[in-house]
């Protein structure tokens, strides 16, 4: 197998919901970006 032939056999799309996150989960991604920010000094 060629190295294209083996990136096009494992190349994978995923597939999302189209749905809004719930109030919460909204909350937890944000602390989670601003956690990640902050220790790799962007912000």
């Amino acid at each position: 197998m060629t190295e294209l032939e083996t990136i096009r056999a494992y190349h994978s799309v995923r597939q999302y919901l189209n749905k809004p996150l719930k109030p919460d989960e909204l909350a937890a991604f944000g602390a989670e970006v601003d956690a990640c920010n902050k220790e790799s000094g962007w912000c």
